[in-house]
């Protein structure tokens, strides 16, 4: 079903602010990435989308004005009740680089497909197959202690 983007745009609000916040870490950094990731779709984009098209494009733009600023690696806030090993994959999963990171956002917490993540990170579907490959095997030999 096709929706006037304007329309579009609300429904896929909670998912891109998450995917926004999963980047980012910071919500006020998220924030603005939004707003600028809506803006710039809003500026290419005329007539209605589907509303997994309407999250692509707009996932795509903040993917893209992420890679375009500079931003350091601090840790995120956690809750307190979440376990070692929770914490230990999840801070694992928090130092990979950027593309792995996000790459790993959009399959495993968005519920992508290969193909749409690629559209997303505007790289190859099989270079979304081999980061997710490397990426997870090297998160798995982790929570087996081959480190």
């Amino acid at each position: 079903m096709h929706f006037d983007i304007t329309v579009a745009f609300p429904i896929v609000l909670p998912n891109v602010w998450n995917l926004a916040c999963r980047i980012t870490r910071d919500p006020d950094l998220a924030e603005q990435l939004v707003a600028q990731a809506y803006a710039k779709t809003l500026a290419r984009e005329e007539g209605s989308l589907q509303i997994e098209e309407a999250f692509i494009r707009v996932a795509s733009n903040i993917v893209d004005l992420w890679q375009g600023i500079e931003h350091s690696c601090k840790p995120p806030r956690r809750a307190h009740h979440t376990s070692a090993n929770c914490l230990d994959l999840l801070s694992r999963i928090d130092c990979l680089p950027d593309l792995e990171r996000i790459c790993i956002f959009l399959i495993d917490a968005h519920g992508l497909s290969v193909h749409k993540a690629a559209e997303v990170l505007k790289i190859p579907a099989h270079g979304v197959v081999l980061l997710l490959l490397i990426t997870k095997t090297r998160l798995a030999w982790h929570l087996v202690g081959a480190d």
